[in-house]
């Protein structure tokens, strides 16, 4: 058994929790309950939205919700009899503080992990479900292909049973203001990449009649499982073909130039930091958390600033 205290001691009896827990196990007798009416044996749960996003909403934090668990990647499973949950190294020690014992941490991302656990708690004949609105194409031919032949069915939901389960609960829809990029930053209107996109459509052999594209941090353009099923099959391209990633990855002599001052500007507020931490650390008055919050500041000091690309990540020792 453990002998620190933040972290769960399952093993204990009775097993200890520390306060970060959460206890799930209201939540999933809920779950279980909705599973039962749709025929589900076994429900995947990432931690993305629709948008394949890795920073998602509150309203989209199903996982969270799920399990108690707040990282920010990581894939759940619930059956009627267990419950697991995968992340990766960053997250172990957090999972090891926010899970309850309702929940094994799986120690690994792996796709191959996740169904061999499956295969184990399904039944032959069982139903493995997903919302697909909440997958890659990728990702749902990965499941597909790693239960092909065991007999489980991989089922698609669009109705999220977590959503179900969560209630009138769930936070309403982010209302943050939506703002156009101004032209002196992107060189290009959007009406211009909209008809760059349009033109490499036709110019490309089998002439695609559309094309998939924002949550905090960054935008996305990738794609789910649910809407590439939306066009006709004869339309239907390899899903690594799109124009709207390709648009992205070359960028304009003026974003170029944009960049450049970007680095710049930030390389400023990097040297301010480092020269404060120069400082004030032997004082003993800096810890990771004010660290975060310093370097934030000077960043968000510097001029055309609209906030980090990603949460600072801020460690020592």
């Amino acid at each position: 058994p453990s002998t620190r205290n933040d972290i769960r001691d399952c093993s204990a009896d009775p097993p200890y929790l520390p306060p970060t827990a959460t206890n799930t196990t209201a939540r999933l007798a809920l779950l279980r309950d909705i599973m039962r009416t749709h025929g589900v044996h076994a429900y995947i749960v990432p931690s993305t939205d629709a948008h394949m996003s890795e920073y998602i909403s509150e309203r989209d934090a199903r996982l969270g919700w799920l399990t108690g668990f707040t990282g920010s990647a990581g894939t759940a499973v619930v059956t009627q009899d267990g419950a697991a949950l995968w992340t990766d190294s960053r997250y172990w020690t957090q999972a090891e503080r926010e899970l309850d014992c309702n929940w094994e941490l799986q120690r690994t991302t792996a796709i191959e992990s996740i169904v061999m656990w499956i295969l184990e708690e399904v039944p032959a004949e069982g139903n493995v479900s997903l919302d697909p609105f909440l997958f890659s194409v990728d990702t749902w031919n990965s499941y597909s292909r790693a239960l092909h032949g065991s007999g489980r069915t991989l089922l698609p939901l669009e109705t999220n049973l977590v959503d179900q389960a969560w209630g009138d609960q769930r936070p309403p829809p982010s209302s943050s203001e939506i703002y156009s990029l101004p032209a002196e930053f992107t060189g290009s209107s959007w009406q211009e990449k909209v008809a760059g996109i349009r033109q490499r459509m036709e110019e490309h052999g089998r002439r695609p009649t559309g094309s998939g594209p924002a949550p905090p941090h960054r935008p996305v353009p990738r794609c789910s499982c649910a809407t590439s099923c939306l066009p006709s099959q004869e339309k239907l391209l390899e899903e690594n073909y799109s124009p709207v990633m390709l648009a992205k990855a070359v960028k304009n002599a003026h974003e170029q130039e944009m960049l450049r001052a970007a680095h710049v500007r930030d390389a400023v507020a990097v040297i301010q930091y480092l020269l404060w931490l120069q400082k004030t650390v032997p004082q003993g008055s800096v810890d990771e958390f004010s660290g975060a919050q310093h370097i934030d500041a000077l960043r968000r000091a510097q001029e055309h600033s609209r906030g980090p690309s990603f949460q600072s990540i801020s460690a020592s020792g």
